[in-house]
Order: C-alpha cells, then sequence, then structure tokens
C-alpha cells in the first residue's frame, strides 16, 4: 500500500510549518522525499530515523531546494547513498544555483 505523507505543507516564509514536501511511503518505509526545503531533512530524520535513499525536486524555488547541500554534505560525510531525480531540464540550473549559493559547502 502506498501512502503521501505531508513533511511540511508552509510556504517559503512560513518557519513553523516547514516547506512544502512530502514522502511516497511503502508499508511505513519511506520510498522518495519530493523537495527538500530548509529544515525538511531534520524533519524527515525525525519521523523516518534515517536519511532519504531519493529525492524528487520538482522546480528550484529555495524552499523545495535549500537542504540539498546539507544532502550533499550527509552523503559526502556519511558515505549515505541517496538518488536524486530532477527533470532534465532543470539540472544545469540546479548545478549554478548551488555551485553560486553562498553559504556554499560543496565548493564548485
Amino acid at each position: 500500500m502506498l501512502e503521501l505523507l505531508a513533511l511540511g505543507v508552509g510556504s517559503g516564509s512560513s518557519t513553523e510549518l516547514l516547506p512544502s514536501s512530502f514522502v511516497l511511503c511503502q508499508h511505513t518505509r519511506p520510498l522518495l522525499l519530493i523537495d527538500c526545503g530548509p529544515g525538511v531533512l531534520h524533519a524527515f530524520e525525525q519521523q523516518f530515523h534515517q536519511w532519504p535513499e531519493a529525492v524528487f525536486i520538482s522546480h528550484l524555488h529555495f524552499d523545495h531546494i535549500g537542504d540539498l547541500e546539507r544532502l550533499f554534505a550527509i552523503c559526502a560525510l556519511q558515505q549515505h547513498r541517496c538518488k536524486l531525480y530532477v527533470p532534465a531540464a532543470l539540472v544545469a540550473k540546479l548545478v549554478a544555483k548551488i555551485d553560486n549559493h553562498p553559504a556554499q559547502l560543496a565548493e564548485g
């Protein structure tokens, strides 16, 4: 049985509700995190006690990609594997957006 769990239902300006994000689950097992805005990884880890194995990015507004750099650090430092699904038309723009972000941990 598949179910869709809302992790966040707010907008980019809502800190209490988290940015809009969802988790596709099968029998309570998380299969896919949909969007990864600021604070979403923490909420995911609190809910499931693990990091996501797959993330889909719907579009490039910061409230949907803000935690991607943190996810990159988790994958690099903890040797965690996570698949990232991004529409092909957005890949170059996403790379440029993260590469030019002022809080840059990924360093290019």
